[in-house]
């Protein structure tokens, strides 16, 4: 008896041109890490990355709630008056400039209310018309901008050294934080300022340094000025061949360029080869494992406390 043939099941990898459809490219995002699926902006979820399944999800309530919503959303374009400012948009930069530096986007609806309820007898108070849309886009259009050519005006054509870091998101995206070091004329002293946070297509050696470069020529940066970089100790890091230091080296005429290695990961690298060689490993396990103990079990943290105080009544007596 023949059995009957199973229909072949076939992976579809995202393409570049559904980027550029009118009915998706609104939305969808590729996935770096995983080439057979794509990612819905607006939903926050992975989809398989075939063009029934991304078409069938546009369809869906979910998706077209989310849309409505966003389009209702709509950016706030800023442009410069003529006169100046009043007190009212010196008051909302400075409610902006509070919140971007301490405390999340969310809260400015209750602090626009708050200053509106308690300065009642002000009129730039009365005035203030900010809340987290608006707080938003003041943050990404206006105060983003202003800081950046701030910053890119005081480093000007001075030597410099760059802190790379990776990061991943809660979409599993890749990152790579830099931050610049430079001596402030301005200020006569050393500053470290966040540069940019760009996105690394590939999470090796040759995608941290394209994203390296990407971002050096977006702010007008000279590489020839790059004078040292500071990285923690890994692989693709500090290795001897295609690392991220010698690529920068070898390919970008930096043969003076000096390697910082993090001092924290050094230490945790000697602390434990020391460990290893010269502590039995009970040792370890023990402390290790007394933490555990103590800090998942309510009831044993209640019992070290009620001793630690009885031990220390009997020594005071």
């Amino acid at each position: 008896m023949d059995l009957p043939l199973r229909k072949k099941c076939y992976s579809q990898r995202s393409r570049a041109e559904w980027e550029n459809n009118e009915d998706f490219k609104q939305w969808i995002k590729p996935i770096a890490n995983s080439p057979t699926k794509a990612f819905c902006t607006y939903c926050h979820i992975e989809i398989a990355a075939k063009i029934y399944d991304l078409r069938k999800h546009s369809e869906s309530k979910k998706h077209k709630a989310k849309c409505e919503l966003i389009t209702k959303n709509k950016q706030i374009q800023f442009t410069s008056a003529p006169g100046g400012t009043d007190n009212s948009q010196k008051a909302e930069g400075q409610l902006v400039l509070f919140i971007a530096e301490h405390t999340s986007i969310s809260n400015i609806d209750h602090l626009t209310d708050l200053c509106k309820e308690f300065f009642c007898d002000s009129k730039w108070a009365k005035d203030i018309k900010m809340h987290r849309t608006k707080c938003t886009q003041v943050i990404n259009q206006v105060l983003a901008s202003h800081f950046r050519e701030t910053l890119l005006q005081d480093i000007g054509t001075q030597k410099y050294s760059i802190l790379l870091d990776e990061s991943t998101d809660v979409n599993v995206s890749k990152y790579n934080g830099i931050v610049i070091r430079y001596f402030s004329l301005n200020m006569n002293n050393i500053v470290s300022s966040i540069l940019s946070l760009e996105p690394i297509e590939k999470a090796n050696a040759r995608g941290i340094v394209t994203s390296l470069i990407k971002c050096l020529e977006s702010h007008n940066l000279p590489i020839q000025n790059m004078i040292g970089i500071g990285t923690d100790n890994a692989l693709v890091m500090t290795g001897r061949n295609n690392s991220v230091i010698e690529i920068l080296k070898r390919e970008y005429n930096l043969p003076n360029l000096i390697l910082i290695r993090c001092i924290c990961h050094s230490l945790q690298l000697a602390v434990s080869h020391t460990s290893e060689s010269n502590l039995p490993r009970n040792i370890e396990f023990l402390i290790r494992e007394t933490y555990n103990w103590f800090s998942n079990s309510p009831k044993a943290g209640t019992n070290i406390k009620h001793c630690f105080k009885q031990s220390t009544a009997g020594t005071i007596h």
